[in-house]
């Protein structure tokens, strides 16, 4: 369900949801103060309404990869809210088609708080979106990992850039010794050094359709750029490499 979120103000960078806005998603009889939705499917932030009730306000800042809106200019974000009140909806996807309140009972704690871990969430968390698929974008998630171990906040490019020095070097050493485990271990780590390395540049584009904002470049621009440029290209193979044809 789209909800529209505001910015607080210029010095509270934590977003607010009108209590309309958040009734559409948690019902009427939603009575407690405080409720987790789900951005994108994915990701739980906590929101806690106001005395008068006119307001939910975020108590933690949206993901690296969830534009902010701004001051002035509200945004729309895709927002659910998942049920785990039972261990079997959860793994089947299964949600009510309404708020409701029921603790787990048929789950041991040993498990239940296996469970709450993994996913998040606390018992009682609740959403209405049957229809949501969860999010599968691998360098969305590279990218709020990074961010709360706070490798944007205090990291280095020219530090990522040494990374990215060892990672290959691993991946040199397993295709040497022809160690499969290790050569999709090695191009993996080599994906997430580089996602994070483009996030540490402090290069800035547009946002589509804005042109008064702007966000940081992503691996994934740099991998749009790059494939808009190949895609035209012509040449033949030689000595097992593709060699492309001068102009």
């Amino acid at each position: 369900m789209l909800l529209k979120n505001i910015l607080a103000s210029r010095v509270d960078k934590k977003v607010t949801i009108t209590n309309g806005e958040m009734r559409k998603l948690i019902g009427a009889k939603y009575s407690k103060d405080e409720v987790t939705v789900y951005y994108h499917g994915l990701v739980p932030i906590t929101f806690k309404s106001t005395r008068r009730g006119t307001t939910w306000y975020a108590k933690q800042l949206l993901p690296n990869y969830c534009e902010m809106p701004s001051v002035g200019k509200p945004m729309y974000f895709e927002i659910t809210l998942k049920s785990i009140d039972s261990t079997n909806k959860l793994q089947q996807g299964l949600v009510g088609s309404s708020w409701k309140s029921e603790k787990v009972k048929t789950t041991s704690k040993k498990k239940l708080a296996k469970l709450s871990k993994v996913t998040q969430l606390s018992i009682e968390e609740y959403l209405i979106d049957k229809n949501k698929p969860v999010s599968t974008d691998k360098f969305s998630l590279i990218r709020d990992w990074a961010k709360q171990r706070g490798l944007y906040d205090k990291g280095d490019v020219k530090t990522q850039f040494l990374k990215l020095q060892e990672e290959t070097g691993e991946l040199a050493k397993a295709l040497l010794k022809n160690d499969r485990n290790e050569i999709i271990d090695a191009i993996g780590d080599i994906v997430v050094v580089l996602t994070n390395l483009t996030q540490l540049t402090g290069i800035f584009v547009e946002v589509k359709g804005d042109v008064t904002r702007l966000r940081n470049i992503t691996i994934e621009d740099c991998i749009d750029t790059a494939y808009n440029v190949i895609k035209l290209r012509t040449g033949s193979m030689q000595n097992g490499t593709f060699v492309k044809n001068e102009r």
